[in-house]
């Protein structure tokens, strides 16, 4: 592999990391809030969400970077949909499966409104869902993410002139119908949520990049921490999106245009973060069930501040562990079988 190259995917899986450790931190602290205490978690990572706006970001830039060339061709389309399929849904069907089984052998039985078929067809296969969240309650983000590879994957079909029209068309509606505040159903609400145009976002980032963008390092990093300050106070959702949306592109920019980094920490830094990056997907799928387990068999045993730091560092293991055991040698497996043989 090029080095340039490399210096460029390890500086997005550094980011990966981050956002999903921002992302165990923020639930951490979501769970000391449930259980009416105080700790410097609730305080400090309570903004720890904004990873998922990231993760939103990260995904138009990288999947139009890595089609922007198939648009029109018929045969690109099915294998970026074979792609996506076998990179989203197996390992979320493996944990989704899981923590059903896990709720049968405690007896915890499922609300009213979950004992449905259209609601569990709906949480294994990431549609939306009016009113509530999914079985795993994290998978809300999925369901944004596969609407928008839908629509990623029509656009290759029809071709690049279809792209650009449907995406501005899009663009534009989502900004209508917030400014508008415009509430007809829970399908319109999803296909026109102001989370979606976080992907258009990256889009627009990646034909920033195709022009050869070189990121004054210091100067764009004050400029996305800027960014990121204003959205905190900001209270219109669209505006949020739009102002996150621009602060991690930016960061996207700045960290495959950091030529020194590596050079700058140890390799085992180095080494942590990339592994993490590479988890990132599995920590997000499972971190929420290690953080329940780990406070239902822990709390009264230790501080709440000590379960904690238990619960995130097991979070991050078990992620870890996911991806290199099940996830990985999925995706090898699929590769080989169902992609680089057809």
């Amino acid at each position: 592999m090029d080095s340039s190259v490399g210096k460029r995917i390890a500086g997005i899986q550094y980011c990966r990391a981050f956002a999903a450790i921002a992302v165990i931190l923020y639930h951490l602290g979501t769970t000391f809030t449930a259980l009416q205490q105080k700790s410097v978690l609730t305080f400090v990572f309570k903004h720890g969400h904004l990873g998922v706006d990231f993760f939103f970001v990260l995904s138009g830039f990288i999947i139009y970077r890595a089609h922007f060339k198939d648009f029109g061709i018929r045969e690109k389309a099915i294998l970026y949909a074979k792609k996506r399929f076998f990179r989203i849904y197996p390992i979320f069907f493996i944990v989704v499966t899981t923590k059903l089984i896990i709720l049968f052998l405690l007896g915890i039985e499922l609300k009213q409104e979950q004992k449905s078929i259209d609601y569990f067809v709906s949480s294994f296969f990431l549609l939306p869902i009016e009113g509530q969240f999914p079985l795993l309650s994290v998978s809300w983000t999925l369901c944004h993410e596969v609407t928008f590879y839908l629509f990623f994957m029509f656009s290759m079909l029809a071709g690049k002139k279809f792209f650009v029209f449907s995406t501005l068309i899009w663009t534009l509606i989502i900004v209508f119908y917030n400014l508008n505040h415009i509430e007809s159903n829970f399908l319109t609400n999803h296909l026109f949520s102001p989370y979606n145009i976080e992907f258009i976002v990256g889009i627009c980032l990646a034909l920033v990049h195709e022009k050869k963008f070189k990121a004054p390092k210091l100067l764009f990093l004050l400029l996305a921490a800027t960014l990121i300050l204003i959205s905190i106070n900001m209270k219109h959702p669209l505006f949020l999106r739009l102002t996150l949306g621009g602060a991690f592109g930016i960061l996207i920019l700045v960290s495959i245009n950091l030529p020194h980094f590596s050079s700058s920490v140890s390799k085992i830094t180095r080494k942590v973060f990339m592994i993490t990056g590479n988890a990132s997907y599995s920590i997000y799928l499972i971190h929420t069930l290690i953080i329940t387990a780990t406070y239902k068999f822990l709390i009264g045993i230790f501080d709440l501040n000590l379960i904690g730091f238990i619960a995130f560092f097991a979070s991050w293991a078990g992620g870890i562990l996911l991806w290199k055991f099940i996830e990985d040698p999925l995706l090898q497996f699929s590769r080989k079988r169902f992609i680089l043989n057809q």
